[in-house]
């Protein structure tokens, strides 16, 4: 039987904790960056941005077939997103933390491509899209990784490092 490619499922309690906690160190992250706006903030802004972005593909890419919590985690994203458009022209801001600041627009290309690649293995392979972990076998699913698996990993890979240098 062909599984369906959205499914919107209830949310479990560890995935509303994961939310509330990573919303949580948002607003942390916000005003630890607005009370200190007079030293440079920039490496915490990469460390929020960058770890966000390697915690959703590596770590927390099986709950994000449920298509309620990837709308949450996309919310959040267009939010970061819209902030970078609002940040990008402060005058209040640091040449570093302008650097810093365009990786939190990274979020939501990311996960759109990560949906893009789901949709694809699931309609090439008839199996979601898993990223490959150590001696090729699946963290989560517990499967081999095959070489559509390897290919999208790659390019998500190839994204993400592209949109770390994009102007």
């Amino acid at each position: 039987m062909k599984q369906p490619i959205f499914v919107f499922q209830k949310l479990t309690i560890w995935q509303i904790c994961v939310a509330l906690a990573y919303l949580s160190l948002s607003v942390f992250v916000y005003f630890k960056w607005i009370k200190y706006s007079d030293s440079d903030q920039s490496e915490l802004i990469i460390f929020y941005a960058v770890g966000t972005q390697v915690f959703l593909i590596f770590l927390y890419y099986l709950p994000l077939r449920n298509l309620t919590v990837y709308l949450i985690w996309l919310s959040f994203a267009a939010i970061q997103f819209a902030g970078y458009y609002i940040l990008k022209g402060s005058i209040f801001l640091r040449l570093s933390e302008i650097e810093s600041i365009r990786l939190i627009r990274n979020t939501a290309p990311l996960l759109l491509l990560f949906q893009v690649f789901r949709v694809i293995s699931l309609n090439i392979q008839h199996q979601e899209f898993v990223i490959p972990g150590k001696g090729g076998t699946d963290l989560w699913d517990e499967r081999s990784a095959n070489f559509l698996d390897f290919c999208f990993m790659l390019l998500y890979l190839a994204a993400f490092w592209g949109l770390i240098f994009w102007q």
